[in-house]
């Protein structure tokens, strides 16, 4: 999973619309990229996605049904996806009014991305306004 850490500012001259759900991603095998929600991209971290539960659910049908029953009678659970900590990093929903700025997270699938599409929607009219920028790679 990517998260891409950004600032949007509105420098327009009226307010803009912004929908974390608008915010695109761009690669060389995919034109575009929607984001994850929050809560699905803290599963994907908590869930298939880690090694250990790659390689413990590589042992067949038979040792899952028995790592199955062993983990209801043990009480033996994967921890909980923290999905109140990647919802509260999270990019959110708001109006952007003229030289205001909004931050936070926004989660892609685990991938190789070049550049990013915001859609913004013009509070008074409704157009809808494209801007891209370059996602650069952070050390």
């Amino acid at each position: 999973m990517r998260r891409a850490p950004r600032a949007l500012t509105n420098g327009m001259n009226e307010a803009l619309r912004l929908d974390p759900l608008q915010v695109y991603a761009s690669s060389d095998v995919a034109e575009r990229v929607a984001p994850m929600i929050p809560a699905e991209a803290a599963r994907r971290v908590d869930g298939r996605h880690s090694p250990g539960a790659i390689r413990g659910g590589a042992v067949g049908a038979v040792g899952a049904a028995i790592g199955a029953i062993t983990g209801v009678i043990g009480g033996r659970r994967r921890p909980a996806a923290d999905v109140s900590g990647f919802e509260a990093q999270a990019l959110v929903a708001t109006t952007l009014e003229e030289g205001f700025s909004a931050t936070g997270y926004v989660y892609y699938p685990a991938g190789t991305y070049h550049t990013l599409e915001v859609l913004l929607a013009e509070t008074r009219s409704g157009a809808v306004r494209r801007e891209r920028a370059p996602i650069s790679e952070t050390p």
